[in-house]
């Protein structure tokens, strides 16, 4: 059986009326959905809450975000403003940008 690492964002277009195009994963790790839902939040003001799992279509992106369990799947996709320009979440939990700093913290 293989265990979830985590939480990850999904990318999905949504320009072609009444069908998704899977874009890629963001590639930031989360370890709580809680996460998930304030990391979208503070990038994301013009938008509704993902705290359903899944966001409304953004009107100047045209992209859809929903929370999926990580079980390492590729990740292609920047985070928002880009790896180097994360916000800090404020919590007990810790934001993982790569899957090295991932690896470090869980043996």
């Amino acid at each position: 059986m293989v265990l979830p690492w985590g939480y990850v964002l999904e990318v999905v277009d949504t320009r072609r009326p009444g069908k998704e195009i899977h874009v890629g994963y963001m590639n930031i790790f989360f370890k709580t959905k809680k996460q998930a839902i304030e990391y979208y939040a503070a990038w994301n003001p013009h938008m509704r809450s993902i705290s359903n799992g899944w966001s409304d279509w953004d009107p100047e992106t045209y992209r859809r975000y929903i929370i999926r369990q990580d079980f390492g799947i590729e990740k292609t996709i920047m985070p928002f403003g880009g790896e180097l320009d994360l916000p800090t979440i404020v919590g007990d939990e810790t934001t993982y940008k790569s899957f090295a700093e991932l690896k470090k913290n869980f043996p």
